[in-house]
């Protein structure tokens, strides 16, 4: 008499439960970001993005309780109704359970209900209007980098937008060209900056410290590359920076004086501002005070003297598509004093 065969057992399918708890503990351990990642929004540092973490926890916990019971459902239908080995029979069909289909039919209804209401409490919240003491601030998107207007202190920058902490910022977004998209991952939600019509949004800085944000809506060749950033600091220090920028440039002394007269004979001056002397341009961004700046050529480069002398030298090779062209080549002697210039712009 021959022995009966077993089925395989659970042990035999070890290495698939090995590979699956690995691949899911893979992609657990993906999804843990460290507190100084700057892409990451699971860290708020203003009331406006705190407003949106508290909404993932609720909803988040509602989405693993409804994994758990769906796929704990499958799984339990899966082993506890599956073909016996020898039973070749039909299983018997029978018309569906009236009330497990109204069960499973309300159950996401009622679920849609309390994701809808949480989302339209964080949506109240965040849509309220700005308090009257908030800084106003006006920005402006361009191909490809961020015009900052500060109407009611007479300062105007480019790429860094400088705010206290512990003060209400309301923003005026528009679009000088396509749809551009304002973000401040650590700071803020994504707000799209239109052609023709302004957008608003406004937060209060909870952290000191340099925030990275980008456009979040694809808008061209260096769409990757449309960068800013936010300096959140101290009342004193806003109002010292805000009283230097009102400034015009300082008297240049040296090879940055050489590097300016070199700055005004060429053309510049058609493209960019630099207030207190010839250089009245609009195209690009107003650079009177750039040499204080974090991060030039649009938030792309630290601001360096290696960096500018990259970006005078190949500005098309480091940032494809921009608009600074420039119209005649610069001897290696006219980039170092047009950096030395550009340096001294604080």
């Amino acid at each position: 008499m021959q022995p009966t065969k077993r089925a395989p057992g659970w042990w035999h399918s070890r290495p698939v439960i090995l590979a699956v708890l690995g691949a899911l503990a893979v992609a657990v351990l993906a999804g843990c970001g460290a507190v100084d990642t700057p892409q990451t929004t699971l860290f708020p540092r203003s009331d406006n993005n705190q407003v949106i973490n508290d909404l993932y926890a609720p909803l988040t916990w509602l989405a693993i309780v409804i994994f758990v019971l769906v796929q704990g459902l499958l799984l339990y239908s899966v082993f506890r109704f599956r073909a016996r080995r020898g039973d070749d029979s039909i299983p018997p069909q029978i018309h569906g359970n009236t009330r497990l289909e109204i069960a499973w039919t309300l159950a996401p209804s009622i679920v849609v209900v309390i994701m809808l209401l949480l989302t339209y409490q964080a949506m109240a919240k965040i849509e309220a209007d700005p308090p009257p003491d908030a800084l106003h601030v006006r920005v402006v998107g361009h191909q490809w980098w961020w015009e900052v207007h500060y109407p009611d202190l007479d300062v105007v920058t480019a790429n860094e937008i400088h705010i206290p902490i512990d003060r209400p910022v309301y923003f005026e977004l528009e679009s000088d060209d396509v749809i551009h998209s304002f973000w401040v991952p650590r700071l803020m939600g994504k707000r799209d900056l239109m052609p023709g019509s302004t957008n608003t949004i406004w937060f209060t800085p909870q952290e000191e410290g340099l925030f990275a944000g980008h456009c979040a809506e694809y808008c061209g060749t260096a769409h990757a590359q449309m960068r800013f950033h936010v300096v959140v600091e101290s009342e004193i220090a806003f109002d010292n920076w805000v009283e230097k920028q009102r400034q015009p440039a300082e008297e240049m002394t040296g090879d940055a004086a050489l590097g300016a007269e070199l700055f005004v004979s060429r053309a510049c001056v058609t493209c960019h501002t630099i207030r207190g002397t010839d250089a009245i341009g609009t195209i690009g961004p107003d650079i009177t005070h750039v040499g204080s700046r974090v991060y030039i050529a649009g938030g792309i480069l630290e601001n360096s003297p290696e960096n500018v002398t990259l970006w005078l030298s190949d500005p098309q090779g480091v940032k494809p598509g921009n608009e600074m062209i420039l119209p005649l080549p610069l001897s290696s002697e006219d980039i170092r004093l047009l950096t030395e210039y550009v340096r001294a712009l604080k």
